[in-house]
């Protein structure tokens, strides 16, 4: 296991699972079903995923933003992407990474967190994939 950060400084994880389960279980409740990471030099980011990891991309299509979804194994066969932060992201935030979780009752599962010492980093939005709802862990810093 490692956490490494790419050079636009977006961190990340890494996990080799040997004799323990990694994440065998994904897109159903209680596992991961996206992993993205958001920089302001996105292409450096993708060259260094893709330099590393093998990774290749699917570039968004004209005129859209800049997100390049991970060609792979996965819901529409990706699984996840790098994108660029526009003018729309403050100064201060720096390249990062996210990961989504599916939950069942996503009022539910935000009502734990809450009370588990989480914050509300992104209110509840309602995309084409979902209700969604960015949730920063109490005490990870």
């Amino acid at each position: 296991m490692a956490l490494a950060a790419d050079p636009t400084g977006a961190h990340f994880g890494l996990w080799q699972a040997l004799d323990l389960a990694g994440a065998q279980r994904v897109n159903e409740p209680g596992a991961i079903v996206w992993n993205q990471a958001i920089s302001r030099a996105p292409e450096r980011a993708r060259q260094f995923h893709s330099a590393v990891f093998g990774n290749r991309y699917t570039p968004p299509p004209p005129g859209a933003a800049d997100f390049a979804t991970v060609n792979g194994d996965g819901p529409g066969n990706t699984i996840g992407g790098i994108g660029g932060m526009d003018e729309s992201f403050p100064a201060e935030i720096p390249a990062h990474s996210d990961t989504y979780f599916m939950v069942s009752d996503a009022q539910v599962a935000v009502a734990r967190a809450l009370a588990g010492g989480g914050t509300v980093a992104v209110p509840t939005l309602d995309t084409p994939f979902g209700r969604m709802r960015a949730i920063a862990c109490g005490g990870c810093g």
